[in-house]
């Protein structure tokens, strides 16, 4: 008999196994998300238990052939500031249909709106259209660029981690405290 040693091989077999009791059957929308929602709430993990203050404050505003681009730094939780991107297009008046734009393992938000990490007001030819704020504003449509954790101006500033991806270790330190990187 073989044995079974990868964590992936049983995790593809538990999600081969698995019969999802929230798929959507076409009925009541509105209790499908409820349901839906409070079981997204519990598997992401432990919330703040009270909102923050939002302490949002801008750090430059500068006009785009496409409309306008304003990078705020706001407060997520105490002890947790968050930079993004409020791209707003031209020639549409609020209220604004917003897109939120995560870019995931990359060097960060600056891709969004097709600039340098250096210095964001310098373009850079993106590849792979990820440049997403710079499409949604094409469209007519306002974006929220967030710089998740772990990545480009939110990665771990001290020295000593465990591992040399910060993302590893904070997903390592949310789950010890109940949370997900993405909670």
């Amino acid at each position: 008999m073989t044995p079974h040693f990868s964590p992936s091989e049983h995790h593809a077999r538990a999600v081969s196994q698995i019969h999802p009791s929230l798929h959507y059957d076409g009925a009541d929308v509105t209790g499908w998300q409820n349901r839906l929602r409070r079981k997204l709430r519990k598997l992401i993990g432990d919330s703040p238990a009270q909102r923050s203050p939002l302490k949002t404050r801008t750090l430059w505003k500068r006009d785009h052939p496409l409309g306008s681009i304003e990078k705020i730094v706001f407060t997520s939780e105490p002890f947790c500031d968050v930079p993004a991107y409020v791209c707003l297009p031209k020639n549409v008046h609020p209220p604004y249909t917003f897109t939120i734009c995560l870019q995931g393992h990359s060097t960060g938000m600056h891709n969004s709106i097709g600039g340098q990490l250096e210095d964001e007001t310098k373009p850079l030819e993106v590849e792979g259209d990820r440049d997403f704020a710079l499409g949604c504003m094409r469209r007519g449509l306002a974006a929220l660029c967030i710089e998740q954790r772990s990545f480009s101006e939110r990665r771990a500033q001290k020295q000593g981690m465990v591992s040399s991806h910060g993302c590893h270790d904070a997903t390592v330190q949310a789950l010890l405290l109940g949370r997900t990187m993405i909670g």
